[in-house]
């Protein structure tokens, strides 16, 4: 599969914090990496990231945690700064303290930050939010149904059954995101799906299955949800989705055919767009068409398809 040349940072994307794997496993190095004085940390509520007054990311301070007696249960290591500032996220849902009083800040949904915060602090949100979430809904052994212990920094759950032991890993859903280009070059097709907002044509997207190459994919989804053929995939770029760990991986694709048959129970609408409608509709809004947001790859993907094929 051929690459396109895209040079942009996509939102989410960018981390500029190191993992530190080679310490992960050493829980006594990771306490006193958190108990650190100037170990900070971020808290979610609800999956939602803290805000300051100053519409920053607010991390407090382990000096403060130690102040305001408000250590965290458990907390997941994010990474180091490139200071070699150790930096954790940990959950307050769980609790009844009114930590929008406690602590000055506002929790804000992830969606919005990834907007507000157009640089590598979101990718910083998309890593913690993920596998907070991930955290959260896997308390317990796939396998036997034992209590799962977490270690790792967060990033590994293992069955405390020591007949089980079975190790379990933060989980990532592939999904495709494809921008159709007509065979004659002048039009790409998008469409919008029945779970859309209202107005928004995106390109067309659909999970990766078992046993699928993303080629098949992208070729799978196309033929199941409009009824016609591609070929010749070119990938485009990635971009983390923490709604909750989706990878989306956006290609290009060329269409074999032209005749549109939905599947009324997945796609509402798809037409094919030339240049000219979506410059219109980028510029001068339509009362029946709309773009995604600049937060997603789709927008970045119909951008890139408009200005530079």
């Amino acid at each position: 599969m051929n690459q396109i040349e895209f040079a942009s940072v996509l939102p989410y994307s960018g981390n500029q914090l190191y993992s530190a794997d080679e310490i992960r496993d050493d829980r006594d190095r990771l306490l006193a990496l958190e108990t650190q004085d100037n170990a900070l940390f971020l808290p979610f509520k609800d999956f939602n990231a803290p805000l300051n007054q100053t519409g920053d990311l607010h991390w407090i301070s382990r000096t403060t945690l130690d102040r305001e007696r408000l250590l965290p249960r458990e907390a997941i290591f994010l990474g180091l700064r490139q200071d070699e500032t150790p930096m954790f996220a940990f959950d307050v849902s769980w609790t009844s303290r009114n930590w929008d009083q406690t602590i000055p800040c506002v929790f804000a949904d992830a969606r919005y930050l990834g907007i507000q915060l157009a640089d590598h602090r979101a990718s910083i949100i998309a890593q913690a939010r993920s596998v907070l979430h991930w955290i959260c809904h896997n308390r317990f052994c796939a396998k036997c149904g034992w209590a799962n212990d977490l270690f790792f920094g967060g990033y590994r759950f293992k069955c405390s059954n020591a007949d089980c032991g079975v190790l379990h890993f933060p989980r990532i859903d592939p999904v495709v995101i494809m921008l159709v280009e007509a065979k004659n070059g002048g039009s790409c097709l998008l469409g919008r799906g029945r779970d859309y907002p209202d107005r928004i044509i995106s390109p067309l997207a659909g999970f990766v299955e078992p046993g699928e190459s993303v080629e098949d994919a992208v070729q799978r989804e196309v033929m199941e949800e409009v009824g016609i053929q591609c070929t010749n995939t070119r990938y485009f770029g990635s971009q983390p989705w923490p709604f909750p760990a989706n990878l989306m991986i956006g290609c290009f694709a060329k269409a074999v055919s032209s005749h549109l048959s939905l599947d009324p129970k997945e796609i509402e609408f798809a037409d094919w767009f030339t240049r000219d409608q979506l410059n219109i509709i980028l510029a001068k809004g339509d009362q029946n068409y709309a773009l995604p947001q600049p937060i997603s790859i789709a927008y970045h993907m119909i951008k890139h398809w408009m200005e530079h094929w």
